[in-house]
């Protein structure tokens, strides 16, 4: 009985040492073991950074085919990279680079974000903010009133060499040459928005167009007015209260009050208080000076007389 049990006792480790005993036997001979190979797989989940580049470092205009590029693939391989701008899905694939049509595309801040994912299900992701900048300015972002001389600008030249750059309005082409600026004269043009289109050409026959819907205002009108003291009398200390009567189709910027040109006060308010304490005594010219959306200015004065109390 006492050997039975020992014999039992000592099986667990009898199986043990089959299984870590180096076995030489051929896989062909009867009662041959197998050896068996355990690959551990990395835990599945995610872990931020993946390298990544966009357009190469350099800036990006409306109109550009942005390069995305993965600098290096995991270690366990690719399953798949996921190409993200403003949280949308772009593309999605094995490839290591992504080129991103960036027409139509609004200027200003985007976000750009690339997902590795490995074979092991192990996910790698990592977010860059780009600027995209207008492919031409208009007027220097000044508003524009009918009559102005509008510059547009080109912001950058193509790599490749300008062969031609044309200028639209409204779908009619208003200047073509190589020439990165043009200045459109609005004289005569209808108040109200505008299509303007730049079409660029480089030298490898590569075309980039960009559109800007710009408003042109009409010729302002502006009048202005203002009473003083309501046209009592004025004494040394008085709190005299100068009040604007203004109109303008265009809505008003700015108004400035002054007094023996010196502005006493910038502002938005038809009204002002001047306080006369210590103004010498004798007459004052009383200026009210606005600024309307159209950057047209219109002025008015009032002599006045401060007497002693």
């Amino acid at each position: 009985m006492t050997k039975k049990i020992a014999c039992w006792l000592l099986l667990p480790l009898y199986f043990l040492f089959m299984l870590f005993t180096p076995n030489y036997v051929s896989a062909d001979e009867p009662g041959a073991r197998l050896a068996v190979s355990l690959k551990f797989l990395e835990p599945t989940g995610t872990t931020s950074a993946v390298e990544f580049t966009v357009n190469n470092g350099k800036s990006v205009t409306v109109g550009d085919k942005v390069p995305i590029a993965v600098a290096s693939a995991p270690e366990a391989g690719i399953s798949k990279i996921v190409y993200y701008v403003d949280g949308v899905v772009k593309h999605s694939s094995t490839a290591q680079s992504y080129i991103w049509d960036t027409s139509g595309t609004a200027p200003g801040s985007h976000y750009i974000k690339v997902k590795v994912i490995d074979n092991n299900g192990l996910a790698k992701l990592t977010t860059k903010t780009v600027i995209i900048n207008r492919q031409f300015t208009v007027n220097n972002g000044k508003t524009i009133t009918v009559g102005d001389k509008v510059l547009i600008a080109v912001a950058s030249a193509p790599e490749a060499g300008i062969s031609k750059i044309v200028y639209y309005v409204d779908g009619v082409v208003k200047h073509s040459s190589t020439a990165r600026s043009y200045t459109w004269d609005t004289g005569g043009t209808a108040p109200g928005s505008h299509a303007l289109k730049v079409k660029v050409v480089d030298k490898n026959g590569q075309e980039k167009a960009s559109t800007q819907t710009i408003t042109v205002y009409g010729p302002s009108k502006i009048t202005v007015d203002f009473t003083v003291n309501n046209g009592k009398p004025i004494k040394v200390g008085d709190k005299v209260p100068i009040t604007a009567a203004i109109i303008s189709n265009a809505g008003i910027s700015n108004i400035e009050y002054y007094v023996d040109s010196t502005i006493k006060k910038a502002t938005t308010d038809k009204s002002y208080i001047w306080d006369t304490s210590g103004t010498s005594l004798g007459n004052h010219a009383l200026k009210v000076k606005v600024t309307d959306y159209n950057g047209q200015v219109k002025a008015s004065v009032h002599l006045v007389s401060v007497k002693p109390r």
